[in-house]
């Protein structure tokens, strides 16, 4: 198969990935050390935005932080007044072989 044909089957496959940025992202995701796909902001955005009950949110795996107060973020933005857990077991020792 030539490479013309190839191109425009991979094209199609390819989706942009939709983001949300603002100040207030742009400058946490910047000082707040932590592991965030740009995805994944947009995805905060959209499902608190659209939250239908007030149950409460858990968040498992917070490492440093950073998703945690994208959440919280977003959670202030559209004042919903859900309960909110972040856990971690906090255990980064690298030679813990367990």
């Amino acid at each position: 198969m030539k490479v013309q044909t190839i191109v425009p089957r991979v094209k199609r496959l390819i989706h942009p990935i939709k983001t949300y940025q603002d100040d207030f992202t742009r400058w946490l995701g910047f000082c707040n050390a932590g592991m965030l796909h740009p995805g994944n902001t947009y995805c905060f955005d959209y499902v608190i935005r659209n939250l239908s009950s007030d149950a409460p949110i858990m968040e498992i795996g917070a490492f440093c932080g950073l998703s945690t107060n994208m959440i919280c973020y977003f959670m202030r933005k559209y004042k919903k007044k859900n309960i909110f857990y972040s856990v971690d077991a906090w255990d980064y020792d690298p030679d813990n072989t367990q």
